[in-house]
């Protein structure tokens, strides 16, 4: 059975929890029928708990179906019968009474393309809801304040705002890793457009207190979606291809369209991976920001406490998800060890942050880059650039191991760069020893050891892995280690980075997840987001309640955004966010025929 569901029409919630928010009015719902929408959508799902039920059946292979009400996803102690998929339910965003569409059309054998639409119900041909539109929603741009962590500081947000504003209100969100909190952010004003709400933000007494313009589609008060989701449900039992990661070339340096990714390999389908550096100040563009293992090879190191999909063809297609805490080691001759601070990437120079003996700490930070002035960097044949000389001291490992003079890489050899301190660490090792080697079959081992060192896997065939996060689900259970993976929020950090976390995290944008079932079922999932008419996004509990009801027992959040992408054949069946088109990124996972 695959994750295609049908339900039966559904008594109503408990009231109707209508509109775009509360600055959208239409003939049949009155305004405080509106502002009920701005209930937590988990509580309302419960409170129609009793209501729901799934009717399953057993996909074919092209067809339609439309489920004219949204039931509950799957609870973290629901049990099944081994090898028996997991019931699926309707997915958990906005109104359990919207209108949710099915396709499915399957690629291959094992291999199937479904895509699912939630939307508000619409009135014969005419294509209009009589109780909502979106031409009734023209107001829905907002002025929003900086996170408010305290009392004084949702006061002194208020204060700022004029008094005839109307629809003025605070907001709260769970705070990231610690469902427990929660902070607030005030909502004033209706305004058109972003442009005529921008200009009231830079009015008096707005002016100066930190506001910024948001469409409220995009915040999860917001129940009516719609929302664009698209999965890929690989079966191994029955697909015979091999799903695999692929830098966006032949090398690390350099980003590519997931489409020419794809198209370049002739995959059946292709979704983004991992996350990259997109700026030259920040690393080398196109680089991992996280691990990347392909056909075995460590490409890009791991980021502290983060998650990374594992993913093996043996030739049956396996995979795990795990945290990647192992680091890599630079194994002398005599006995000595030097551990390896990064692979593929400037000295000193590290994306989101999480290594060790970065200036700022062990920590990771999302979106924000650390220094390091005492290194030791590795750079393979797959680099594709070069580090300009410095204080530094270098050594070329061939392939047989032996200590050889610095030169850039062959297949198989590894330049290694010293900066710091560590220069004459290395310096004066070489200087004793005339082999080193990095212990690759270790360290895939102590990061996926089900996939690498299980009896029946060794040898069996290559290991690919691509780095993301958060960590969304568990053995079936919502985790929340955000605040250790890189999203963490106090009141004593700066109000941009606090902004920075609660855009990324509660805010809808683009998803990319990948999730494995009960049965070992691969889910690649994508959500079209930041287009209001079209597809509003997820927020990350978003994601990761969609990505339990869709029958996921353990999964990984991907880079989203403008880079979240899904390819079928050599068509993008994702609608890109960025205003520019398709986004080039620096990996992306590939189903491939055998």
């Amino acid at each position: 059975m695959g994750i295609l569901g049908r339900d039966k029409t559904l008594p109503a919630a408990n009231g109707p929890l209508p509109c775009l928010s509360d600055r959208c009015r239409t003939a049949s719902y009155r305004a405080a029928a509106c502002r009920a929408a701005l209930r937590d959508i988990v509580i309302l799902t419960a409170n129609t708990a009793a209501a729901v039920r799934a009717v399953m059946f057993q996909a074919a292979a092209v067809f339609s179906v439309t489920v004219w009400a949204a039931s509950l996803p799957a609870h973290a102690d629901d049990t099944h019968t081994s090898g028996t998929p997991a019931p699926v339910f309707n997915l958990p965003l906005g109104l359990p009474t919207l209108l949710e569409t099915r396709t499915t059309e399957t690629l291959a054998p094992g291999l199937r393309h479904h895509r699912i639409v939630r939307r508000p119900h619409t009135n014969g041909a005419s294509g209009k809801d009589p109780d909502y539109t979106h031409e009734n929603c023209t107001h829905a741009w907002a002025a929003a304040s900086p996170v408010l962590h305290t009392a004084t500081d949702e006061r002194t947000a208020l204060a700022c705002v004029p008094g005839h504003f109307p629809a003025t209100d605070i907001r709260r969100f769970l705070t990231p890793g610690d469902p427990g909190r929660s902070y607030g952010i005030v909502y004033a004003g209706t305004f058109e457009t972003r442009d005529v709400a921008l200009a009231a933000i830079a009015r008096a007494p707005l002016a100066g207190c930190g506001f910024s313009a948001i469409h409220t589609a995009l915040t999860p008060h917001h129940a009516m979606g719609p929302w664009v989701v698209n999965v890929l449900e690989v079966d191994p039992r029955h697909f015979r291809g091999r799903l695999v990661s692929a830098l966006a070339g032949k090398t690390v340096a350099g980003p590519a369209p997931v489409t020419a990714i794809a198209a370049d390999r002739r995959a059946l389908a292709a979704v983004n991976g991992g996350f990259f550096v997109t700026s030259e100040e920040d690393g080398v563009i196109g680089e991992p920001a996280g691990l990347s293992i392909v056909d075995s090879r460590v490409l890009s190191e791991a980021t502290a406490n983060r998650p990374a999909l594992g993913i093996r063809n043996t030739p049956r297609l396996q995979a795990a998800i795990a945290v990647a805490s192992a680091e890599p080691v630079l194994h002398w001759g005599d006995g000595r060890e030097s551990p390896i601070d990064g692979i593929n990437r400037h000295p000193g120079i590290i994306r989101n942050c999480g290594n060790r003996g970065d200036r700022e700490g062990r920590m990771p930070a999302h979106d924000k880059t650390c220094r390091d002035d005492d290194e030791i960097i590795v750079l393979t044949h797959d680099a594709g650039f070069d580090v300009p000389n410095g204080q530094d001291h270098r050594l070329l490992i061939g392939a047989d191991g032996r200590l050889a003079p610095a030169a850039p890489p062959a297949p198989g050899e590894l330049l290694v760069i010293a900066t710091g301190r560590h220069a004459a660490e290395v310096r004066a090792l070489a200087a004793a020893n005339d082999r080193a080697v990095i212990n690759t079959d270790a360290l895939l081992g102590d990061i996926f050891p089900d996939l690498w060192t299980a009896p029946a896997n060794r040898g069996a065939g290559s290991l690919y892995a691509v780095g993301g996060g958060p960590l969304l689900l568990k053995n079936g259970m919502r985790v929340h280690h955000e605040g250790i993976e890189g999203w963490h929020m106090d009141a004593d950090m700066p109000a941009e980075r606090a902004m920075l976390v609660h855009r990324w995290f509660n805010i809808r944008t683009p998803r990319t997840a990948a999730g494995i079932t009960r049965d070992g079922r691969l889910l690649l999932v994508t959500v079209d987001g930041r287009q209001p008419g079209h597809s509003v996004g997820a927020t990350i509990p978003e994601i990761r309640g969609m990505m339990k009801a869709l029958g996921a027992v353990d999964a990984i959040n991907l880079d989203g955004g403008g880079s979240t992408a899904m390819v079928i054949g050599d068509t993008l069946v994702t609608r890109p966010s960025d205003s520019d088109g398709e986004r080039p990124v620096g990996e992306a996972l590939l189903l491939l025929p055998r």
